[in-house]
């Protein structure tokens, strides 16, 4: 995301310096700046409440989606599932695959098992929440139905009420 966007316009000779030049500005690493401050601290506060960017999260918020206000549509929410939330999932579910068979390998090393079945336990619940996510997606498409003549509010109304709109104050 970010550190390809880096690249993209400085090269990626200049990506690391630049990355670490607005980390020392923010104060904090750029995943923990735009996961949890820049759109309720930031973005928010800067559109009055009426932000053009909307932030979706999964019910522990460890995943996170943007929208953008403008552009949505009746099957925006479809093609969250399709292009990002469903590949996300899949690609999970392979991590835990693959971690089940490594294991089957470590089962004569107490120490080195326990420690990968931990590993394994948090994977499966950031499985667990994203099904629990898409599941909440699902249950607003019914009646996700933009008119951005209507306004932020009325809009953001349904993903408000089923929880995954992170806003405060709308």
């Amino acid at each position: 995301g970010i550190r390809r966007c880096l690249a993209a316009v400085f090269g990626e000779a200049e990506e690391y310096a630049i990355e670490q030049e607005i980390i020392g500005i923010l104060g904090k690493p750029l995943d923990d700046f735009f996961l949890k401050d820049f759109f309720p601290k930031w973005h928010v506060k800067k559109y009055k409440n009426r932000p053009i960017y909307w932030q979706l999260v999964s019910p522990k918020k460890n995943y996170t989606l943007y929208l953008y206000y403008h552009r949505l549509t009746d099957d925006t929410l479809s093609k969250v599932l399709v292009q990002f939330l469903d590949p996300k999932i899949q690609e999970v579910e392979t991590q835990l695959e693959r971690m089940e068979r490594q294991r089957l390998q470590l089962e004569d090393d107490k120490r080195a098992l326990a420690s990968h079945q931990k590993e394994m336990g948090k994977v499966a619940d950031f499985l667990a929440e994203l099904r629990e996510f898409r599941e909440s997606i699902e249950r607003v498409i019914p009646k996700f139905h933009p008119d951005i003549n209507a306004g932020v509010k009325a809009n953001a109304e349904p993903l408000i009420a089923e929880g995954i709109l992170n806003v405060k104050g709308l």
